[in-house]
């Protein structure tokens, strides 16, 4: 075969992949997991939090839980409203904004009509990523203990105590994964650059205290990012094409 017909060949292969990867829907899953103690004598409150976070081209879409309180009111015969029931129900929230954007649209469905504005640092408040929570996960601390496990270096470890007495926690627990690092998403993105790596899990320790004579238990918090494996591809891309026709119609930039 010609060298010029192979060349092309080969050009139309790598054009057909780059499309391809353009267009690959990627799934990202962050997860919050909270054990506080928030009563004297009374077992610590645990809960987790998940957000699912969606790669498609040059956009994201945040999956969030959440609470809308639906109150219904009757009228006094003076007319002052009172408040016969509320009800509070949990749904799920899809927040579409392009990358580099300040504002995004918020779909409460796939075949949700109406869609709602938000601003990107709203959002970021919301799933505690503000520039101040990202600012709190790269607390330097000090340094105890580095420990380097998995197959060429991939995964780090790191366990660092707080040097501030006033902090909420006394020890933080940092895990690398270098073969992470090309995830278009971060938890500390100072870190990620000095380590040359992509942190994938913080963990946060308060070790138990006596307090007026009683016990408190040790108290976590952990952050997780990590990939996870895409369901309902079709309605998602079609969420997405969507809110790129929407968007065309507003100043995104504002």
């Amino acid at each position: 075969m010609p060298f010029k017909k192979i060349y092309f060949l080969l050009i139309i292969a790598l054009l057909t992949c780059n499309r391809a990867e353009k267009n690959k829907l990627n799934l990202f899953e962050l997860r919050f997991t909270y054990d506080f103690n928030t009563s004297i004598s009374q077992p610590n409150y645990k809960d987790i939090r998940k957000i699912m976070i969606l790669e498609y081209q040059d956009m994201f879409m945040y999956i969030l839980k959440d609470i809308v309180i639906d109150s219904k009111y009757s009228f006094s015969d003076n007319g002052k409203p009172i408040l016969k029931s509320q009800t509070r129900n949990t749904i799920l929230s899809y927040y579409v904004i392009k990358k580099g954007f300040k504002l995004g649209l918020n779909y409460t469905s796939f075949t949700d009509l109406k869609s709602k504005s938000f601003r990107y640092d709203s959002l970021m408040q919301k799933i505690n990523l503000s520039d101040k929570n990202l600012e709190f996960n790269e607390n330097k601390g000090e340094l105890l203990q580095l420990t380097k496990i998995g197959n060429s270096n991939n995964l780090l470890i790191e366990k660092l105590k707080f040097s501030k007495p006033e902090r909420d926690f006394d020890f933080v627990f940092r895990l690398y994964n270098s073969r992470m690092k090309s995830v278009p998403l971060s938890i500390a993105p100072n870190l990620d650059k000095e380590k040359n790596s992509k942190l994938i899990r913080l963990t946060f320790i308060k070790k138990p205290t006596l307090k007026n004579g009683i016990i408190i238990p040790k108290e976590e918090m952990t952050i997780e990012l990590k990939k996870a494996n895409t369901i309902h591809e079709k309605e998602f891309i079609l969420l997405f094409e969507r809110y790129k026709k929407e968007s065309k119609k507003i100043n995104f930039h504002s």
